[in-house]
């Protein structure tokens, strides 16, 4: 299975999840848009800062933790994936030996 072959499939589901992603980050902006005083594009500007943070942060656990410990994370890693590329290359994350490839799950996260 190619990436050309299901190129209409994935850059649906691609759309689906950025899509999901900005409604989610719309709704946090105007949720606390209404319970903090300021402008929109300071808000805007705080919590695209405050996103990035959290995923340096979460990047840098990751990371910290012991290879057995991040494989209970490939369910979650694979969720956040869109669907036909999770379905057609998630088993190429890992290095061969069945162990996650930490530099392809920062890729995942950011």
């Amino acid at each position: 299975m190619s990436f050309f072959d299901n190129k209409e499939a994935i850059v649906g589901d691609v759309l689906v999840k950025l899509r999901q992603l900005a409604s989610m980050e719309a709704e946090l902006l105007f949720r606390e848009f209404e319970n903090y005083e300021g402008s929109l594009p300071m808000m805007s500007e705080t919590v695209s800062r405050t996103i990035n943070a959290a995923t340096d942060a979460l990047t840098d656990a990751l990371e910290a933790l012991p290879e057995e410990e991040k494989q209970d994370f490939m369910p979650l890693i694979q969720a956040h994936l869109p669907k036909t590329l999770a379905d057609m290359s998630f088993d190429r994350l890992s290095d061969g030996r069945g162990e996650l490839h930490f530099g392809n799950i920062k890729l995942v996260i950011i």
